[in-house]
């Protein structure tokens, strides 16, 4: 990442979700205007919050991984 904007992929890794959780977070993000982007242009995310409104992330728990599919 390291100034510029994540990949979905990136946005996966990170925050060890599937990849339709993280598609969907990011439709989530842009309905509620936290975040804009191009459609078609990869690594458009663009964060439309000031920097000093956000919460300060800690690292992900590495065992935890969240996924919204169920197990059989």
């Amino acid at each position: 990442m390291l100034g510029r904007p994540p990949a979905e992929a990136d946005l996966q890794r990170h925050l060890r979700v599937t990849p339709p959780s993280v598609h969907q977070m990011l439709l989530a993000l842009e309905r509620a205007g936290l975040i804009a982007r191009q459609p078609g242009m990869a690594r458009s995310i663009k964060l439309l919050v000031e920097p000093e409104h956000l919460p300060i992330l800690r690292p992900v728990d590495q065992q935890t991984v969240k996924s919204s599919v169920q197990r059989y």
